[in-house]
């Protein structure tokens, strides 16, 4: 990795000040969601809200991976559970520009330090996760894999922020739908 490569956890208060922060979160469920997973327009939309929401909660911690200028090159969100063992790992995402240098496993090892990680990858990124130990247990619903670190079963419960859409979120989701649609962009 980078020698000039920091990671620092975004608290829960600067959330919604942090700029770098919040175009990280966005770049991961608008760009890499829709890529990865097809998710729609909504899905992604509601992902993120939901994100936001556990981090200002402090539920789910943030970490960004920057640069000497404080430009970030990756992210990492993970929440607590019921588990004491285990987090969950709810984004991990380097910057495509700034892939295979090591931030991603820098970003993991700030997440796993006295934890077991459990989460759902995509599948492309799947035998990342299996070179970093995680075992792969199986494809879900939504097109995920599901990863875990430990060697036993990943028996837990965590909160998750449901968000109510109001109306100026449904504006914003249709917004984003016609932007998307000038773009060329499938949602």
């Amino acid at each position: 990795m980078s020698q000039n490569i920091n990671v620092v956890e975004v608290s829960k208060n600067a959330i919604e000040g942090n700029m770098a922060a919040r175009m990280m979160l966005t770049m991961f469920y608008a760009v890499e969601m829709a890529k990865a997973l097809s998710w729609d327009t909504e899905k992604r939309y509601i992902h993120l809200l939901s994100c936001q929401t556990m981090i200002a909660s402090g539920e789910s911690r943030l970490m960004l991976a920057v640069d000497q200028a404080g430009m970030p090159h990756g992210i990492s969100v993970d929440t607590k559970t019921t588990n004491q063992k285990i987090r969950r790992l709810d984004v991990l995402m380097v910057a495509e520009a700034f892939r295979d240098n090591g931030i991603g496993a820098t970003l993991l090892g700030t997440v796993k330090k006295d934890h077991d990680i459990h989460g759902f990858a995509t599948p492309v990124s799947v035998y990342w996760y299996e070179k970093q130990g995680f075992r792969n247990l199986g494809k879900s619903e939504d097109g995920t894999i599901e990863i875990f670190s430990g060697d036993y079963s990943p028996d837990y419960e965590f909160r998750i922020a449901a968000p109510v859409l109001q109306a100026h979120d449904r504006a914003a989701i249709e917004q984003l739908k016609a932007m998307e649609r000038e773009m060329g962009i499938k949602s």
